[in-house]
């Protein structure tokens, strides 16, 4: 039986071993590689997240972020549109 299950005390240091290497989420907005939805928009005044109804925070990876990808993200938000 795993000792872990049982106990309340393992810490998932105890589990997987020290943080060899750590990323944060703030650091790959800042480095580019997630684009952070809540500050881009198409319109003036609202942002994506806005726009669909989010009420959180949310990113996408800098690869979708291309023209096309950008270009059928304001089609959609277009024909899905709340208003």
């Amino acid at each position: 039986m795993n000792n872990l299950s049982t106990t309340s005390a393992a810490t998932i240091e105890d589990i997987f071993g020290p943080i060899i290497s750590s990323y944060s989420r703030a650091e790959a907005i800042e480095d580019g590689v997630l684009i952070d939805l809540t500050k881009f928009s198409f319109r003036p005044n609202l942002n994506v997240c806005q726009e669909v109804g989010i009420k959180f925070s949310i990113v996408m990876t800098s690869a979708v972020s291309t023209p096309s990808s950008i270009q059928a993200l304001r089609g959609h938000m277009a024909a899905t549109s709340r208003a």
